[in-house]
């Protein structure tokens, strides 16, 4: 059928869809499907296609602007690379003297 609804069993790509659509908008599932009532699987997702790219547009903008640095972005990442084996390390020593290693 060409009814948008959720119906895991019959329908999962447009459940799969409308899943997708409510993460993104907040909005409930049956709010969606009464919004799409009597549209065609196309323009459901035409829109859905136009809401995530609406979504992701300031992580596409921050994405751009960071690659026009790139030695900036290399800082960044060392920087994040210092933090993260800092606190790995602080956690391996806790798991190495609770198991007994130290």
């Amino acid at each position: 059928g060409k009814e948008i609804k959720l119906d895991w069993k019959n329908k999962a790509g447009i459940s799969n869809l409308l899943t997708i659509d409510a993460a993104v908008t907040g909005k409930q599932i049956p709010d969606i499907e009464k919004e799409f009532e009597g549209k065609q699987y196309s323009q459901f997702k035409k829109a859905l296609a136009k809401t995530i790219a609406k979504h992701c547009a300031a992580f596409r903008r921050k994405k751009a602007k960071l690659l026009t640095n790139p030695e900036r972005l290399i800082r960044l990442a060392l920087r994040g690379s210092k933090t993260a084996n800092k606190i790995a390390a602080v956690k391996l020593l806790k798991v190495k003297t609770k198991v007994g290693l130290v």
